[in-house]
């Protein structure tokens, strides 16, 4: 959820500062086809129907880990775009502690708690999977990446995110505002 605050805020932003959506068309982007297969697997991964398809829970932890690295590498490859390095980073941050637990984000309970879904913290605390998620525990590997901060309820847009999605935010962030937002010319001298 952070991540499309995120990128709803920048466009926002870059609008009102005067940005053309029409700019990011003129993108030379290479390999978007990556970005959209990467998102379509979560789609179907996170969907009921993905989910029966599947039916393995190992067979989703690895198309989840399959997803989030063909994005990941399409931000690799175009990282000369503002932002894309930044994006790409956080994605290989969420990429390994996801890789490093099963397939499945780890999530600390408190976090979970403070974002006001206590259905889904009963779910996690007796060790079964949520959506993406698992509980974050003594076993968890990388927990520091984790799913371990919260927009806490009764505050809009409350869940719980990893300091690898910071880092795309902010990338994300970026990219709108410098692709969007023309810069004046520089005075020659």
């Amino acid at each position: 959820m952070i991540l499309l605050a995120a990128a709803l805020f920048s466009l926002g932003l870059a609008w009102l500062r005067g940005g053309d959506l029409l700019r990011l068309g003129k993108l030379s982007f290479r390999l978007p086809f990556m970005i959209f297969a990467g998102l379509l697997l979560q789609v179907v991964v996170f969907s009921s129907w993905g989910r029966l398809l599947l039916g393995d829970a190992e067979l989703v932890g690895l198309v989840h880990v399959a997803s989030l690295a063909l994005v990941a590498l399409a931000a690799g490859l175009n990282h000369r775009l503002p932002g894309l390095k930044f994006i790409g980073a956080g994605l290989l941050m969420n990429l390994l502690v996801i890789a490093a637990n099963g397939g499945y984000m780890p999530v600390h309970l408190d976090s979970i708690q403070a974002a006001g879904f206590g259905d889904v913290m009963e779910i996690l605390a007796r060790g079964e999977t949520y959506e993406k998620s698992i509980v974050l525990d003594e076993r968890t590997r990388l927990g520091f990446l984790a799913d371990v901060f919260a927009v806490p309820k009764p505050l809009p847009l409350s869940g719980v995110f990893s300091p690898g999605d910071v880092v795309v935010s902010l990338g994300v962030f970026w990219f709108f505002q410098e692709i969007m937002v023309a810069r004046p010319p520089k005075p020659k001298p």
